[in-house]
């Protein structure tokens, strides 16, 4: 038990060759020791160490369980062999449960292949309404991986109707499965904004937080319906309720700002942006100068212009990106 609690932790550790260096030391390796350092290869990407495992659990005389199983499609799934993925939970001896549905989903989706994924989020659907099993149940899981691959697949209105779905049949919704539907808002042509903020206030209203990304989504759903005012005001509006925004919630309006020639709403933005002083803002904050820099450009005003360079030039990580730019705009103003 010892050496399997030990490569559990290399598994919990993302350590794969430090679980495979034990395996092979273990005096009598077991499927549970064997399930872990799969796991590990597979969750560092190393698929075919991971197959190499699974053809030995075989010769050890280990009869493979569902977790095996389960490791194998994912692993497959991460090295794109989506195709082995689905043939192998097809030839498996074993009925099929939630995770294994989940993990060749997954691959499905994060190979294209929407079609295929949603071929088997009907059987696990259709499985489950015929025996009522709760270890062949779509689960929270399940729905977001769908949502999010109709997404990236725009077939929007598919993706919302299953997030609507997960509400009816009160499976949990959490901050994933609202990202991935406003995901779906901002992929569709063109972009529903007006229900991305539907969904953000809905999401409020749950007490779920929305992550990052949600929010450059949702920005960038408006943005793209060529709302930028709604956009900005979206922005004061998060500030108000006092959400923790990111730097590119700001960098992605303030482009948008300078794009659109609305000089006072950028210089709003761009002040807001400067105030955030997190260290991993650094690069982000570049990007928010880069815009200012060329918007005084577009405006002809080359000495103010020329202080936001200076200013960008202290940053540690670009002086030398900026010389050359440094330089011409020296010369012009």
């Amino acid at each position: 038990q010892a050496w399997e609690i030990a490569i559990h932790a290399c598994d919990r550790d993302l350590a794969w060759k430090e679980a495979l260096i034990l395996l092979e030391e273990m005096p009598q390796p077991t499927l549970v020791a064997y399930n872990s350092a799969m796991s590990a290869c597979s969750r560092a990407g190393e698929w075919e160490d991971t197959m190499s495992l699974f053809a030995r659990i075989r010769t050890e005389h280990f009869e493979p369980d569902l977790v095996t199983y389960n490791t194998v499609i994912t692993a497959l799934g991460r090295g794109d062999q989506w195709a082995s993925a689905i043939q192998v939970m097809e030839k498996m001896p074993l009925s099929p449960n939630t995770n294994t549905y989940n993990a060749a989903i997954h691959t499905c989706a994060s190979a294209g292949e929407w079609e295929v994924g949603m071929n088997l989020f009907h059987q696990l659907s259709s499985g489950y309404n015929q025996t009522k099993r709760k270890e062949i149940r779509p689960n929270t899981i399940t729905y977001n991986t769908v949502i999010a691959m109709l997404a990236r697949e725009q077939q929007s209105q598919k993706a919302l109707d299953l997030f609507q779905e997960m509400k009816e049949k009160r499976i949990p919704r959490n901050h994933i499965s609202f990202g991935a539907a406003i995901f779906a808002c901002e992929k569709n042509h063109p972009p529903l904004c007006w229900k991305a903020l539907d969904l953000y206030s809905e999401m409020k209203s749950e007490g779920i937080s929305p992550k990052t990304n949600t929010l450059v989504t949702l920005f960038k759903s408006l943005l793209k319906a060529s709302q930028p005012e709604k956009a900005y005001n979206f922005l004061l509006q998060l500030e108000e309720e006092e959400v923790d925004l990111s730097i590119i919630c700001y960098q992605v309006v303030l482009e948008n700002c300078v794009e659109n020639d609305k000089v006072e709403w950028a210089e709003c933005v761009f002040e807001k942006a400067k105030n955030l002083t997190k260290p991993s803002y650094v690069a982000d904050l570049e990007y928010c100068y880069t815009h200012m820099i060329r918007l005084r450009q577009k405006n002809g005003k080359w000495e103010e212009a020329l202080i936001l360079m200076k200013q960008v030039r202290s940053f540690p990580t670009r002086r030398n990106a900026y010389e050359q730019w440094y330089k011409a705009i020296s010369l012009l103003s």
